[in-house]
């Protein structure tokens, strides 16, 4: 059976826990922003988990590798320009250079 745990946190914010447990398997647990969506994903979802709980585990771990990927996609982005600002300061610098020799 499904269990919605209500989390507040000092900042005020609140959200709600759906935890799913079946013998031989590792807890089954997501986090939704608000009552009406964790208990929403409970009734579509609670009996198809424990018909196939492996299909489940299978699907958040590739969610987890997807938003991995997306950090990473941001990192890169974010770095690049940086690199390009270097590269331009470095650029600055030798036609300073030039210019006063």
């Amino acid at each position: 059976m499904a269990s919605i745990q209500e989390r507040k946190f000092p900042s005020g914010n609140v959200t709600y826990r759906v935890r799913l447990r079946k013998r031989g398997f590792p807890e089954f647990s997501l986090t939704f922003d608000s009552l009406l969506e964790a208990s929403d994903w409970v009734q579509y979802n609670e009996k198809l988990f424990y018909e196939d709980p492996e299909k489940y585990f299978q699907w958040r771990a590739q969610l987890y590798f997807d938003m991995q990927a997306e950090q990473q996609k941001v990192r890169s982005n974010i770095l690049k320009p940086k690199a390009v600002i270097t590269k331009l300061v470095e650029i600055g610098s030798q036609l300073v250079e030039k210019n006063t020799s």
